[in-house]
């Protein structure tokens, strides 16, 4: 049996895999889906996550150098990119790190479902009944199961929006505010623009109108911050499983990666206690600062002062980016 299992095959599961088989590991993965169906994603990669990706052989389609901001369709401030970021379509990326999975000898299990789960003791491993029918125990749990698992309950706030838009632009991403949401849109390949929307549910019709008439994905956004998590031994959360980062910070996909390169590290040496204190160290300051910034943004009235002051001050920008990195 393995040694190490991980249930949910999204990106962050993903990363803890190829991590993993980095590490020597051979690890088993379980995906309830497959790897053909779009996702709600702003398709967004941030500078901290373009490191982990170009060490797998994994290259952005677009470089982004700039953010700007809009409300009520004006322009009211520009910043550029210390260190550039990068976009690609969701599925491109996860059929991307699949394949890497795969060529290093990760069992990943698409159409899989976990039916039944028995925690392990301090004396017995982990038990996953399999929708297959195939029992495995394994001594360290990595879920990655996604925002709206159930491993946890979560209070809905918010619903996201995504669509694909044939059509070029400038390699920076436009952030657009407008009274309780934001949509970001940026290129993610040629002649590809991915544009997503944060707002409270539901979403006025008349912001949709302002985006002309797409075939929106939609999904429901639970409240950003950390989960509040079973107490289980050896199982380490990661990715929206563990906690939803605002999409104002850009770092969603960032710590989808990073998170699961961290869990690697730790189930290898069967560290789950060093595991905790190292995520905590890591994210609680930025999802802290990451729900403070969406709070403000969230308001007409405060959303137009941030923009203002970030304008006249641009080192408030840059304390505030650096606030809210991953």
């Amino acid at each position: 049996m393995p040694k190490i299992v991980i249930i949910g095959g999204g990106v962050a599961g993903l990363s803890a895999a190829n991590k993993l088989s980095d590490l020597g590991e051979e690890p088993i993965l379980i995906e309830k889906g497959d790897y053909s169906k779009e996702k709600v994603c702003g398709e967004f990669l941030s500078p901290e996550s373009l490191p982990i990706l170009q060490n797998w052989g994994i290259v952005p389609n677009c470089y982004i150098h700039e953010t700007r901001f809009f409300k009520k369709n004006s322009l009211k401030v520009t910043f550029p990119l210390v260190h550039l970021a990068g976009s690609m379509p969701r599925t491109q990326l996860e059929k991307e790190l699949l394949k890497r999975a795969r060529s290093r000898g990760v069992d990943v299990r698409t159409h899989t479902q976990v039916v039944h789960f028995v925690p392990a003791t301090r004396g017995s491993d982990h038990e996953l009944y399999l929708s297959s029918g195939e029992v495995l125990t394994c001594s360290e749990l990595i879920v990655s199961a996604g925002r709206l698992s159930s491993f946890h309950t979560s209070q809905i706030l918010y619903t996201g929006l995504k669509a694909h838009i044939s059509g070029t632009m400038e390699n920076v991403l436009e952030m657009h505010v407008f009274p309780g949401g934001y949509a970001g849109i940026s290129p993610v390949a040629d002649n590809l623009m991915n544009m997503a929307i944060l707002a409270r549910s539901p979403v006025p019709k008349k912001i949709l109108s302002r985006f002309g008439q797409q075939d929106w994905l939609e999904v429901k956004v639970p409240a950003f911050g950390v989960r509040k998590l079973p107490d289980w031994p050896r199982t380490y959360f990661i990715g929206d499983a563990a906690a939803v980062i605002p999409p104002i910070t850009g770092e969603g996909l960032t710590l989808a990666l990073s998170s699961g390169c961290l869990a690697a590290e730790y189930a290898v040496q069967g560290d789950f206690k060093g595991f905790k204190n190292a995520w905590r160290a890591r994210y609680t300051s930025c999802l802290r600062w990451g729900k403070w910034l969406n709070t403000l943004l969230m308001q007409p009235r405060l959303s137009g002062l941030v923009m203002q002051s970030c304008k006249t001050f641009p080192k408030l920008f840059e304390k505030i980016y650096q606030l809210t990195r991953t």
